[in-house]
């Protein structure tokens, strides 16, 4: 068998399993530590585990997506990976444990779901990807009578720092404009270990778009609660910023072919630089081979076509293959292959 075909070959077996799986199948050795309590050494190896995969995650996000935004945020990262570890770790093996008084150390190499945690790193905010097309106007931040003496009681300008160091636009002074989202926030209450915080969304009019009460673990830090909240409203607000937006037409844009994540990452980039034309980029998909974002674009399909058409990713180039409605399909072909 020639090794033009037997590559061919290879190729076509990894498309057909998934790239972006197998990008995900990635695996890290990374340590993991815990302090040993009265000679519970079962506890602090679960413990020490737990640590290294939440270090491992750690790892990884700081690959995948916005590193200044995680820097800035890095308790809050750890806290939301926290939260959530257990659906991010596909498998995981211990390949060596240790007693070191007054610590147990463990090393873990680890199988993580990358795809997932890239797609919950920007639900979460920390892509910094709703930079250009969203801003937030932060209304007021009332509280009950029983609670005035809460720690918390400065949240409508934390809430707005909060928002603004998760990369969008947000303030709670000065002028509303038409494109704002306006934010409600009522602390309900707060208990010795939990916070209950009610937000709603309208628009620069005040109609009602939507709303959402959610019960947080009380942090150690009030600052926390804020990048709580903030990563929530992100989350939740996602689709209310491009209804409200009001601007542009609404593509589906689905990719296929894709050799890597890094291809992939470099395609969502080119995107985020030509902030003059799409008004608004949303991943709505990641499955496998096949990528569907979501823009908002100033212009026909048949110009995005054209503007698509021919962008450099490294030894690849995208080339449109269909065009349907308002969903255009994209495929990333090798730069030789192209004519």
């Amino acid at each position: 068998m020639k090794p033009t075909i037997r590559w061919l070959m290879v190729v076509a077996i990894v498309l057909a399993s998934g790239v972006l799986q197998a990008q995900s199948s990635d695996r890290i050795l990374i340590q993991g530590k815990a302090r040993i309590y009265g000679q519970n050494l079962a506890a602090a190896k679960q413990a020490a585990i737990e640590n290294a995969l939440i270090s491992a995650m750690e790892k990884k996000s700081y690959e995948l997506t916005n590193q200044q935004i995680l820097v800035n945020n890095a308790e809050l990262l750890r806290l939301k990976l926290s939260e959530n570890s257990s659906i991010f770790v596909k498998d995981y093996s211990l390949t060596d444990e240790k007693q070191i008084n007054p610590f147990y150390l463990v090393q873990v190499n680890v199988q993580l779901k990358t795809s997932l945690l890239m797609q919950r790193l920007s639900q979460w905010g920390f892509s910094g990807k709703r930079t250009r097309n969203t801003n937030f106007f932060v209304v007021d931040f009332s509280s009950s009578e029983a609670i005035q003496k809460s720690s918390y009681n400065s949240m409508k300008e934390n809430l707005a720092h909060a928002l603004r160091g998760l990369g969008v636009g947000a303030t709670s002074s000065g002028n509303v404009s038409s494109s704002m989202i306006l934010i409600s926030a009522r602390l309900l209450q707060e208990q010795e270990k939990s916070v209950q915080v009610s937000v709603s969304f309208a628009d620069a009019q005040r109609k009602l778009l939507d709303q959402f009460s959610a019960f947080y673990k009380k942090p150690d830090k009030p600052e926390l609660l804020y990048g709580l909240i903030a990563s929530d409203i992100l989350e939740k607000s996602d689709s209310l910023a491009n209804q409200n937006a009001g601007q542009g037409s609404q593509y589906d844009l689905a990719i296929t072919g894709l050799p890597n994540a890094s291809a992939y990452q470099n395609f969502r980039q080119y995107l985020f630089s030509k902030s003059n034309l799409f008004s608004s980029v949303e991943e709505k998909q990641l499955a496998y081979q096949k990528i569907v974002l979501g823009v908002s674009f100033h212009g026909n399909s048949q110009g995005l076509s054209d503007i698509l058409s021919g962008i450099e990713l490294g030894a690849f180039r995208t080339r449109v293959k269909s065009i349907e409605g308002q969903t255009i399909t994209i495929e990333l072909v090798q730069s030789a292959s192209i004519r």
